[in-house]
């Protein structure tokens, strides 16, 4: 049952799960007290409960990756929207950059997309420079996707689909953004961590965010090391005002 306690049921699908359940035990030869039958019996009757309990897993095993896609989409859906509403009303630019700030550290994972980034070069590092490199580099991401929001523009959001889970564990969730005659293609990607969803890549057009950012990076870590990149992100924060 380790199976079914892990999923994230909506409160109809746990319904329906309490129904079914209650159905095929129902359907069980439970006549007369289990102890009093027969060693035969008995054994019959733990091996027909196997295999509902089997058969219950099999079933809503799949109600669990959609409850598990859902809360995903709705999650994005309503970031967004907190996003949304800090533009409308923020209509000075810094109060407006500082409010998405805000929102993007309630479901973006900057300490993953920074692992992600580095990929085996992260583990080279003292926790203390793994803490200094995500500190820059936040600012860096916040920094680009916080200028893309214009109060003047209006943008509209497709979502094709609930998340997909991928090999390696994370979700992938799939959506084309328009802006006047613009079209771009945005998929996220998420990782669950404490029982919630946090986003660690932006994939624009087919191009990874973490992927364009680690190329980057690698090239200048194997030219000038660590400290040298570290410089470069410093400058270039502070240039911008960071």
């Amino acid at each position: 049952m380790w199976l079914l306690r892990s999923c994230s049921f909506s409160k109809q699908g746990w319904n329906i799960l309490r129904r079914f359940t209650i159905i095929m035990l129902r359907s069980m030869p439970w006549k007369g007290r289990f102890l009093n039958r027969s060693l035969g019996k008995r054994s019959e009757e733990v091996e027909s409960l196997k295999s509902t309990l089997f058969l219950l897993a099999v079933v809503f095993y799949p109600l669990c990756a959609v409850g598990q896609e859902d809360e995903i989409l709705a999650l994005i859906k309503q970031k967004y929207a907190e996003i949304q509403d800090v533009v409308a009303k923020n209509p000075e630019r810094k109060a407006m950059e500082e409010g998405i700030k805000k929102v993007m550290d309630s479901f973006v994972d900057y300490t993953e997309l920074g692992r992600r980034t580095l990929a085996q070069k992260w583990e080279k590092l003292e926790k203390k420079k793994q803490e200094e490199f995500v500190s820059e580099f936040k600012k860096m991401i916040q920094r680009t996707y916080v200028r893309r929001f214009d109060p003047n523009r209006k943008v509209q959001i497709e979502y094709h689909g609930g998340a997909k889970k991928q090999k390696d564990g994370s979700f992938l969730l799939k959506s084309t953004v328009r802006s006047g005659r613009s079209e771009v293609k945005v998929d996220y990607l998420f990782v669950k961590k404490g029982g919630r969803y946090w986003a660690f890549d932006v994939i624009i057009d087919d191009v990874s965010m973490v992927k364009n950012y680690r190329k980057q990076f690698h090239k200048i870590w194997e030219k000038e090391g660590f400290e040298g990149l570290m410089t470069k992100m410093k400058r270039k924060n502070e240039k911008a005002g960071d």
